[in-house]
């Protein structure tokens, strides 16, 4: 709601959105993926401590690759959003600008950074 005051506020909470996004994705489905097939056979042979420690590992290695990701979106926006974007010059980072908003999401912070 915030965000709808600036001017491409909008495209600039989806691009970093989508820059947070993605490691999720991509750990998600390589986790799900490869817990699945042990989880069933747990499930399957009325394992349920098997099950737990199968769930237990699968969060734990989800943690292992998602944090790093969240902690170089907020650590280093300025180069994630360059790399990401056409080489045209572009005006000195603010608040308001997605790198500013990729440190906040980066963070864990959904709503919005900009001062009203």
């Amino acid at each position: 709601m915030l965000v709808s005051h600036v001017n491409g506020g909008r495209s600039w909470l989806a691009v970093c959105d989508r820059l947070y996004q993605l490691p999720l994705g991509l750990v998600g489905v390589a986790v799900g993926v490869a817990l699945l097939p042990r989880l069933s056979r747990a499930v399957h042979a009325k394992d349920a401590a098997g099950a737990q420690v199968a769930l237990d590992q699968s969060i734990t290695f989800s943690l292992a690759l998602t944090l790093p990701a969240a902690v170089a979106l907020t650590a280093m926006p300025f180069f994630l959003i360059d790399a990401s974007t056409p080489a045209a010059p572009s005006p000195p980072p603010t608040p308001c600008r997605p790198r500013g908003r990729c440190r906040c999401t980066g963070s864990g912070c959904r709503r919005s950074c900009c001062p009203s």
